[in-house]
């Protein structure tokens, strides 16, 4: 019977100990496919049971009078769900292209190859979580909006005109323009490993 060897013993082989090791990382790429999905998947049914809960009674009356007051509000908020939705979903994709690729670049080569080494570098840089951080900042805006549309069923103001078209293109604008703020001092960091990474290899 073969005795398993200690995680830390010297006469573990190198490669087995860093395949284990990716092994692990690929299972943190199921996990957060798994919630990529179910936040997608949350997105689409928030939309479903608010459409449902506007058309029962007694919430019906309420949902219609801020229908009627502020349906712009309204369509934009469901309309930013259903983004947010969508980059949940395409951010899934994209690190079930990582998990493929990770997968395959290890069935006939050994575990130290570069290509395996970029694939991880990839998979964990914040450049591939864009769509994540996007989408959040789509829920943040759909949530502005819905707080818009409250106030202006409870006051005059932001009814038609230019107010409107302003008061509804903001949130997502200062939602957006927050995130690619953000996201501009993420990739800084990420320069800043690649450059390490690279004068390593030197």
């Amino acid at each position: 019977m073969e005795v398993p060897h200690a995680i830390d013993t010297p006469a573990r082989p190198a490669v087995a100990d860093a395949l284990d090791r990716l092994k692990l990382f690929l299972d943190y790429l199921k996990v957060e496919m798994t919630i990529m999905g179910l936040l997608s998947a949350f997105c689409v049914a928030a939309l479903g049971v608010a459409a449902k809960v506007a058309t029962n009674e007694p919430q019906a009356q309420w949902f219609q009078a801020l229908w009627y007051t502020s349906y712009y509000y309204v369509l934009a908020a469901a309309a930013l769900v259903f983004l947010a939705a969508l980059l949940f979903y395409l951010q899934r994709s994209e690190l079930a292209w990582h998990y493929g690729q990770l997968t395959l670049s290890i069935q006939d080569v050994d575990i130290g190859v570069d290509s395996t080494k970029d694939l991880l570098f990839s998979a964990d840089s914040w450049a591939t979580w864009a769509r994540y951080h996007y989408a959040f900042a789509a829920l943040v805006a759909a949530g502005i909006e819905l707080g818009i549309a409250v106030g202006v069923l409870t006051s005059s103001i932001a009814r038609s005109g230019a107010v409107t078209t302003v008061f509804v293109a903001l949130p997502p604008l200062l939602a957006a323009g927050a995130t690619i703020v953000w996201r501009t001092i993420l990739k800084k960091q990420d320069n800043n490993q690649t450059e390490a990474r690279e004068a390593a290899k030197v």
